[in-house]
């Protein structure tokens, strides 16, 4: 490291300050010349940084520097100096080192920093992007040298993030236009916008409705009306539909509170939470909340019913609702009946002027006419279509730059852009099971694993069964689809019995058809790949874990997440317990697990009337289970049939029994369950003790079937009528998959099975 003062040492990382930098980079750059040697300089920017420092706090975002400091200075060699240049961008100064090695030196700082989380509450997963230029070939000056490093890091964040560019391929220019400024052809939209914000203060509830069919610019223009709207100091609360979030309860308005000071849990009401956002919003002297919903169909339930009631309450002084959609009736959602002032923007396709007006900016070029009118034509003027379009023919090299400005080949006119984009316009496969029960709570751990999936190639949920770690683990994967471009797929492992089964098991997921040496043919289909994959009961393939580890060593694209009840003997895994859901007061309704059961006791009884009684009962239920979810969701499906407070009795009951057996004493013929599932077995036991014998004895029969079974197979061997099984369906013990299959949880069936083992006759029979 190149020697510097003490005032030139950034004191919160220990790296040699921006200072420090501009007085050594001109002399390396002297010494390299007169000795004719390389040297190479790399620029380094934490990718998201702020957001650290505004999800956590400043102190959290110092400490990672600190932390990234560390790992940067145990990458590079000992002639090299790291610099802290800005607040989250760095700068290495490599002398002698030519660009093979910059280059290597690079990748190492990147798997370093992306190979683990940084420690801390709660661990963060950064990634970088890393410009790399060397003397003489890039500048033979400081400011060369560093504008052409700089510039690379820039195109690495602008590429993916998470990597590092070292050269000035055209294709690499090519494919990043510059971004609109603002709308094309939007400007009367834009006025009828700012008029709506002009007047919403003066009534209680205004609507504007921005219109038009999918790809034509309504976040866009919303986004816009959001930043007029802050700009204007009103309070905005931003909620984007998402299918992916639309099974989590509450999941869109979670999200969007997240950018308000601290609020209550939306499971405390419409009121409180109406309340709560007033008196910040007068604590801001804000004239209105904006509330803007994008895309609101695809909103989940239970944020639609709370801000439905929550307007029809009218505890907020002024509301400027702005609903983005394809233009279906105001009152679709039930949100807008109240309203005293609306409007109403219908979006248009672009001119064949607008669109030579976006080519003509976004590539600062001004483009054949001939061009114009076959994007025009190709596009419809839909203004997501141009821009995806435009993304197309300069991947696919049929527009590429050259001294003049851009040239396109000829044979681009006679694509079939329209057919091309809509090809892609899906999205990447997956194949997450349809028709998920609606998750609750688990907000916590899907950010921690939001930040994880993409940069841990490795993440494993451990926990005992039952405790809804593959619900945590789908919900997860669904919603990091956007990172994965060749997909997201859910691998069942509950009938897979060994290792060797477990690449037909991928290849089953992934609709591969494989022959010969299964695990060599799945490597090479998965190497160029970039996809998730999400096995399900690892433990079923015993102690030995080396197939998984061969093939994301083999394939570096894959990333997997894995969930099992005991943490696997995985290299490089990252480990996250997996505990119940959160268990208070029998009264504080936004505790997950009094939210789970509640919700799934009024499913299962809809007139059941939640008062002080019923809280208590609710609470004592949760504390009994210790906020297992699946314990939870089958002690609810009781609700069609008993009180709340006489399921609790139940519970107690068969837990003094346990623990009686536990203890050496008399606790009846249960299976031997282990003591870490004894709040389960207080479930299942309470269960087993409603039904007659002939309902056990079928019951138990279905304990043979791993993986799942069709109806006419449980006829079969179990004599399960389809009344029996809509029976268990109905109460939670049995799901139904889309297709028509059952499937039993894996603990219940092991605890069916242990029943069935007790008569060794009908075991017998049965297998």
């Amino acid at each position: 490291m190149l020697s510097t003062a003490p005032h030139h040492i950034d004191a919160l990382t220990g790296a040699a300050s921006r200072a420090a930098l501009e007085s050594l980079l001109p002399a390396a750059i002297e010494r390299a010349a007169s000795a004719s040697r390389p040297l190479a300089l790399l620029v380094i920017d934490l990718d998201h940084f702020k957001s650290v420092n505004d999800a956590f706090g400043h102190a959290r975002g110092d400490a990672a520097l600190a932390e990234f400091t560390r790992r940067a200075l145990g990458v590079i060699r000992a002639e090299d100096t790291l610099f802290r240049y800005g607040g989250d961008e760095f700068v290495a100064l490599l002398p002698g080192a030519s660009l093979a090695q910059a280059w290597r030196i690079a990748q190492r700082l990147l798997d370093e920093v992306q190979g683990a989380p940084f420690p801390g509450d709660p661990p963060l997963a950064l990634t970088l992007s890393v410009g790399v230029a060397t003397f003489p070939e890039d500048g033979a000056t400081p400011t060369a040298l560093f504008a052409a490093a700089d510039r690379r890091s820039y195109w690495a964040k602008r590429g993916g993030r998470g990597r590092a560019v070292c050269d000035d391929s055209p294709a690499e220019a090519a494919q990043r236009p510059a971004p609109l400024p603002r709308p094309i052809e939007r400007d009367a939209a834009l006025a009828q916008a700012h008029a709506f914000l002009e007047a919403a203060p003066r009534h209680p509830l205004a609507l504007l409705r921005i219109a038009g069919p999918p790809g034509m610019g309504r976040t866009r223009l919303l986004d816009e009306l959001r930043h007029a709207a802050a700009l204007r100091g009103f309070g905005v609360l931003h909620l984007a539909g998402d299918p992916q979030l639309r099974r989590r309860v509450y999941g869109a308005l979670s999200r969007a509170l997240a950018e308000w000071p601290v609020m209550p849990h939306p499971a405390a009401g419409p009121r409180e939470l109406a309340q709560a956002l007033q008196r910040e919003l007068e604590r801001r002297a804000s004239p209105a909340l904006l509330l803007a919903l994008d895309d609101p169909a695809e909103l989940d339930q239970a944020t639609l019913d709370l801000l439905r009631e929550m307007l029809a309450g009218q505890h907020l002084a002024h509301v400027a609702l702005a609903l983005a959609d394809a233009g279906h009736p105001a009152d679709a959602y039930g949100l807008a009946e109240a309203a005293r002032h609306s409007a109403r923007i219908d979006l248009e396709p672009l001119s064949p002027t607008g669109v030579h007006v976006w080519l003509r900016h976004t590539l600062r070029w001004e483009p054949p006419e001939e061009l114009v009118r076959w994007f025009r034509a190709a596009t419809e003027g839909i203004p997501r279509r141009v821009e995806r379009g435009l993304a197309y023919v300069i991947d696919y090299h049929l527009l590429t730059p050259d001294a003049g400005g851009w040239r396109f080949r000829y044979d681009l006119l006679a694509l079939d852009l329209a057919r091309a984009l809509e090809r892609e316009a899906d999205g990447p496969r997956h194949n997450l099971p349809a028709g998920l029960s609606e998750l609750v709570g688990r907000e916590a751990e899907l950010q921690q694993l939001a930040a994880l999936i993409p940069q841990q190639r490795l993440v494993v949920l451990t926990g005992p069964g039952g405790i809804g770690k593959t619900r945590l683990a789908l919900q997860a994967a669904a919603e990091s689809l956007h990172h994965f471009a060749d997909g997201v797929f859910w691998v069942p492992l509950a009938a897979v019995t060994s290792q060797d089964q477990l690449a037909d098991a991928i290849a089953a997921a992934l609709g591969l058809a494989l022959s010969g040496d299964a695990e060599g043919g799945l490597i090479t289909a998965l190497r160029r790949k970039r996809l998730l994959l999400v096995m399900d009961n690892v433990e079923q393939l015993g102690d030995d874990l080396s197939p998984v580890e061969r093939l994301l060593e083999r394939a570096p694209g894959v990333h997997a997440l894995l969930t099992a009840r005991t943490p696997p003997a995985l290299s490089g895994a990252y480990t996250m317990p997996v505990a119940g859901l959160p268990v208070v007061a029998g009264d504080d309704l936004a505790a997950g697990a009094v939210q789970l059961l509640l919700r799934r006791a009024r499913q299962a009884d809809p007139e059941l009337v939640i008062g002080e009684e019923e809280r208590a009962a609710a609470g004592r239920i949760c504390r009994l289970v210790e906020g297992m979810p699946l314990a939870i969701e089958l002690a609810a499906a009781q609700a069609r049939n008993y009180t709340l407070g006489q399921i609790a009795d139940a519970l107690a009951g068969s837990l003094e029994l346990l623990n009686l057996g536990l203890s050496g004493g008399e606790a009846g013929d249960g299976p031997a369950l282990p003591e870490r599932h004894r709040s389960m077995a207080a479930v299942l036991e309470s269960f087993w003790r409603l039904l007659s014998d002939e309902e056990r004895r079928v019951l138990a029969r279905l304990g043979v079937f791993r993986g799942g079974f069709l109806g006419d197979a449980a006829r079969s061997v179990a004599g399960a009528s389809p009344f029996f099984l809509s029976a268990l369906v109905a109460s939670g013990y049995l799901r139904r998959a889309p297709g028509g299959r059952y499937e039993l949880h894996e603990l219940l069936r092991q605890y069916a099975a242990e029943r069935l083992a007790q008569d060794p006759a009908e075991h017998d029979a049965a297998y």
